[in-house]
């Protein structure tokens, strides 16, 4: 275009802008120009994921072609030659299509050097080209979000002057980006439910005491899960659930499963659960199907006083059982409602499980449990913690001759952000109230979860 060259003798005669930021098109110095003159596609009918990638690498076709169009024919040889390798290098790069995204920046369109997937911005790859990955990932500790003039890096500035390119040829390449799409991001366990998603690894010890004892015993119940983040999703997990007594009297009267050693002891173990799990995601949605081995690990005497809120594990705390654990998941989420208070809203997602047990107590083969078990769940997400409202149901018809119901209901606060970045650390409180056959019941938990950070792509 023969405008090109014009722009180009313009642009570099600029000088930096004020220091604090902010751009409403893709470019700080062209905004989206580049859109108008035409390099950038009609985006009908692609995803947002598609389309957001369209403008950038549009953009990048429209910042190499107007810094090719620039007069550098008094320039010395090795500079001229630096510039057209990374300008080069800058058609490569857009040509590839990988291009980072804004992951937490309050400003809808912000340059992004190294997002938390570990994907460069295109002056970070003309950077990292020469100085490593390792170099850029640096500059992106301190200076993430910044403008090409905000960052005042030695190593970056010593490399700008042997590049073939200015500070402000640089501002130019430099896009701002948007966040990715806010899709499939189920990860998170609810507070009631079952605990297993498809997610970054997850191990957990959850720590819960009850009114029916009069809080005197402690269950507590480890947790690990792991599931791969391919399109072919599959996983295993494991769970095996104890108990303590804290007060010597009560000892016999409460814990999943009996004594381990003597019928002194004040430490039991319920029966484990281990299995795998399979299933799909979609936009805004997961689908879990899981099959467990029950492991006969628990006591030999009859079931305790002591119920867990998660009255979907009821088949863990029979007495020494061995059977199978078959069930569904379907998630729903996020979506998000608006707020008059909150700005941006509150994220909202949703879970159904439904599930049957079956076992036989190993001292008894003539008993065989089947219990029937279903739950709901809403989970609502806001910055960095999420609040959720659970209730499940079981049955246990073949338990003393009658359904034996078991139903409870609570509310769980968790300390995690959505899209799996920022901490990997996820404590969480809940708070439930019990009904079994012998009567209501309250329950207090704490979880300790760690997890990886979550890597996946939730923009495709």
């Amino acid at each position: 275009m023969a405008v090109l060259p014009l722009v180009a003798a313009l642009l570099a005669a600029m000088s930096a802008p004020a220091p604090d930021l902010h751009t409403t098109g893709i470019n700080l110095y062209v905004g989206d120009l580049g859109a108008v003159a035409g390099y950038v596609p009609s985006v009908d009918g692609l995803s947002p994921a598609e389309a957001e990638r369209e403008r950038v690498r549009g953009h990048l076709r429209f910042a190499h072609d107007l810094l090719a169009a620039a007069d550098t024919s008094t320039w010395p040889a090795d500079r001229r030659a630096a510039r057209a390798r990374n300008l080069a290098r800058l058609a490569a790069y857009a040509d590839a299509g990988a291009f980072p995204h804004n992951d937490d920046h309050r400003d809808a369109l912000r340059p992004t050097f190294v997002d938390d997937a570990g994907t460069l911005c295109a002056v970070g790859a003309l950077y990292a080209a020469d100085r490593g990955r390792g170099a850029a990932e640096r500059i992106a500790q301190t200076a993430k979000y910044a403008f090409v003039p905000q960052i005042a890096d030695a190593d970056l500035h010593s490399w700008q002057a042997t590049s073939g390119l200015s500070l402000i040829d640089l501002a130019i390449i430099q896009p701002a980006y948007r966040p990715a799409e806010r899709a499939n991001k189920m990860w998170l366990p609810f507070g009631l439910l079952d605990r297993i998603q498809f997610a970054p690894p997850r191990v957990g010890v959850t720590t819960e005491m009850g009114s029916a004892d009069s809080f005197d015993t402690t269950r507590t119940t480890l947790h690990a899960q792991a599931s791969t983040s391919c399109d072919c999703k599959f996983g295993a997990y494991g769970t095996l659930p104890m108990s303590y007594v804290l007060v010597p009297d009560a000892v016999g009267v409460a814990a999943a499963g009996g004594p381990i050693r003597s019928d002194t002891s004040r430490a039991w173990l319920g029966n484990g659960d281990v299995g795998l799990f399979a299933g799909g995601e979609g936009s805004h949605e997961q689908s879990v199907y899981r099959i467990g081995a029950l492991l006969p690990t628990g006591s030999k005497e009859a079931r305790p006083q002591f119920t867990s809120a998660r009255v979907g594990d009821l088949v863990l705390d029979l007495p020494r059982s061995a059977g199978v654990r078959l069930s569904g998941s379907k998630m729903f989420g996020f979506v998000t409602l608006p707020s008059r208070w909150l700005g941006r809203g509150v994220d909202l997602a949703a879970r159904v499980d439904f599930g049957v047990d079956m076992a036989r107590e190993t001292t008894n083969e003539r008993l065989m449990h089947v219990i029937p078990r279903a739950g709901f769940g809403l989970l609502f997400a806001r910055y960095s913690g999420t609040v959720s409202f659970d209730t499940v149901l079981a049955l246990d018809p073949t338990d003393h001759g009658d359904l034996r119901t078991r139903f409870s209901a609570g509310v769980t606060g968790r300390l995690a952000r959505t899209d799996g970045r920022g901490s990997w650390f996820h404590p969480a409180l809940t708070l439930a109230t019990v009904r079994t056959p012998e009567g209501w019941g309250a329950t207090v938990a704490v979880d300790l979860a760690a997890s990886a950070r979550d890597r996946r792509r939730h923009d495709d």
